[in-house]
């Protein structure tokens, strides 16, 4: 248990490859015993949203939101 408790999370390995959406697409698909485990993911869930406050204070250069998430 202790060994399991330290491994890295696959879906950030997956995120880190750029891989989340592909993977969850091809083996969630139409898989009634993985309802609603990974059907919501969309190709833009491979990138993370970037914090509006970090779009702020970046006054250097214009920083835009990643693809698919609300620039708000």
């Amino acid at each position: 248990m202790r060994e399991l408790g330290v491994e890295e999370k696959r879906r950030l390995t997956l995120n880190r490859m750029g891989l989340l959406y592909e993977r969850t697409n091809r083996y969630c698909e139409g898989r009634p015993d993985v309802t609603n485990f990974g059907v919501d993911v969309q190709p833009y869930h491979n990138l993370w949203p970037i914090p509006f406050s970090e779009i702020e204070r970046n006054t250097g250069a214009r920083l835009e939101q990643n693809p698919g998430y609300a620039a708000d």
